[in-house]
């Protein structure tokens, strides 16, 4: 998949987590937009073209579930949102989220993720 100018949305409230994510799709190819919580990412899908969000599920002012439904409600999801959390998919709640990360990860398992959610459907996916 050519990554050249495919624009991810990451957000986490761990910077180390936000920083490794970044470095991981940047050797990918792939433009990265950080946001360290929910509201920024709203405020993000307001202003630039995203093709793909990976947001973690806890996060303080809103967590993920919210940033999706936000995003549904207003009209600015148009991209397709992976969840990256250390919940056992399991405790994940179904049918929000396009697909699932489940941390912690290697570099390769993240960048195949985002790739995969970039073709993905509305199903849900673990890596």
């Amino acid at each position: 998949m050519n990554s050249h100018g495919l624009s991810i949305l990451i957000a986490d409230d761990t910077p180390a987590t936000l920083q490794l994510e970044r470095i991981i799709l940047e050797k990918q190819g792939f433009n990265v937009i950080e946001c360290d919580d929910g509201i920024a990412v709203l405020e993000v899908a307001k202003t630039y073209a995203i093709d793909a969000a990976v947001l973690d599920i806890m996060m303080p002012e809103m967590d993920g579930y919210q940033v999706v439904k936000s995003l549904e409600q207003s009209g600015l999801r148009r991209f397709p949102i992976a969840f990256s959390s250390a919940m056992r998919m399991d405790d994940v709640k179904p049918g929000i989220a396009d697909a699932f990360i489940q941390k912690p990860f290697s570099p390769k398992h993240f960048a195949e993720a985002v790739k995969s959610l970039l073709r993905s459907t509305k199903e849900m996916m673990m890596y």
